[in-house]
């Protein structure tokens, strides 16, 4: 039994079949790309072209993701995790948030 793809794999897919059938490929032929190129079941390759067809763009295909360990003051980290937790979101989506506008700010200063 194959593992799971990667969300990365799974864009890729679904941008492909998306941009066969903007190309105006068949359903049948891009079930058979899919199964071809990627080597999915019929049946994977019917739900890529089934969540293509709903899709109004290709979707973006995450980054990969490496993990990084710094040392912060402990206050300074109970503050992050409750302002992270005031906006409902996980402490890495805040912190990825955080310093994306940090380098944004940066790239302007």
């Amino acid at each position: 039994m194959m593992g799971r793809s990667s969300k990365a794999e799974q864009a890729r897919r679904l941008n492909t079949a998306w941009e066969l059938l903007q190309a105006r490929s068949s359903s049948a032929q891009t079930r058979r790309i899919l199964v071809c190129r990627y080597g999915v079941s019929q049946r994977q390759a019917y739900r890529y072209l089934q969540q293509a067809r709903q899709a109004r763009a290709p979707v973006a295909v995450p980054q990969p993701e490496v993990g990084f360990s710094v040392k912060l003051p402990q206050p300074l980290v109970a503050q992050l995790h409750r302002q992270a937790r005031a906006q409902g979101c996980a402490l890495k989506v805040w912190v990825d948030r955080a310093l994306q506008r940090a380098l944004e700010l940066e790239d302007y200063g």
